[in-house]
């Protein structure tokens, strides 16, 4: 993948989460979106997963990659997935509700591919976890990552 097609990939990839997060919110025009959706997006490898909703292991072999995004405290963790679906990947969120990431919410439509990080992406390990960001992350950032791996799915109570 070239620089170009990476920087390309990452454009979308704001787009979409732009789209979404409008649309979640009933707002009918991306440029409305919030200046946090253009600048704070996190790339995480798959042992993310492990570390915070799933702690079976079974999620992270069929992980591709997380993206993390959004407001301090009002994160989501998107989980693109190998889908049992050939050549589809799944996209599940888990978005941070009272200080716990919340259930899974699985996107009804599968995707080609899932995000790339930029070619010229810098990487961070926090505990273990690898991250991608676009620029070195600033001392508060890689805290704020220390946190959100800390922090547990909540479970629902049957």
């Amino acid at each position: 993948m070239t620089a170009v097609s990476a920087l390309v990939a990452v454009a979308l990839l704001t787009i979409v989460v732009a789209i979404v997060w409008c649309r979640r919110r009933g707002e009918s025009n991306p440029a409305h979106a919030p200046a946090w959706l253009l600048s704070d997006v996190t790339t995480a490898c798959n042992a993310w997963v492990t570390r915070t909703v799933n702690p079976s292991g079974r999620l992270q072999d069929r992980t591709l990659v997380v993206v993390l995004y959004g407001a301090p405290s009002q994160e989501t963790a998107a989980v693109y997935r190998r889908s049992s679906t050939p050549d589809k990947v799944s996209v599940e969120r888990y978005p941070l509700v009272n200080g716990a990431w919340g259930q899974r919410q699985k996107d009804p439509e599968k995707v080609s591919a899932p995000p790339h990080r930029p070619a010229d992406a810098v990487e961070t390990v926090v505990d273990g976890i690898q991250f991608w960001t676009r620029a070195p992350m600033t001392e508060e950032q890689t805290q704020r990552m220390r946190e959100l791996i800390q922090i547990r799915i909540r479970r629902s109570r049957a």
